[in-house]
């Protein structure tokens, strides 16, 4: 083999070589970009819980909530005050289910919490976001509700 057809096989190796380089970075940028946007849920889930630590603090609330989800206490019933207290808890427990449903499908969180845990509290929880008009924003989640809501081997947390 003479000296240019090695020089080229070379040549030809080491560009191969940086492509596959190339490559895995971008693979691990992608890697990353998913673990910081995951972090970036599980701190919005951190804050929701805190302002949902907060309001069950509250007795007026608590009485309200214990009431509404007893069935002591209609919907209709209940004034803009109470109304709003009810539809700001919903909505901290759709967007803490979604920051589940978000990390266990990039694959952050433990399987069997999702399905002990989350999956019953989705049961639980979603005809209330219905109730109150709460919508689930992310197209994956909002077929994962509906795939809950339909399994009826699944009992509500």
């Amino acid at each position: 083999m003479k000296f240019s057809k090695w020089r080229e096989t070379v040549e030809l190796i080491t560009l191969l070589a940086v492509l596959g380089g190339l490559v895995s970075v971008v693979i691990e940028l992608r890697k990353t970009q998913e673990a910081i946007s995951a972090q970036a849920y599980q701190t919005r889930a951190l804050d929701a819980m805190d302002i949902s630590f907060a309001m069950i603090h509250d007795y007026e609330f608590r009485a309200v909530l214990r009431g509404y989800e007893s069935g002591d206490i209609c919907l209709e019933s209940l004034d803009d005050k109470q109304r709003g207290m009810l539809n700001s808890w919903y909505f901290l427990l759709r967007k803490d289910a979604d920051y589940e449903y978000y990390q266990f499908e990039k694959g952050f969180r433990d399987p069997d919490f999702y399905v002990t845990t989350t999956v019953p509290d989705i049961k639980k929880n979603a005809p209330h976001w219905r109730a109150f008009g709460i919508r689930e924003p992310r197209q994956s989640f909002r077929e994962e509700v509906e795939r809950i809501l339909a399994d009826e081997s699944i009992r509500p947390g």
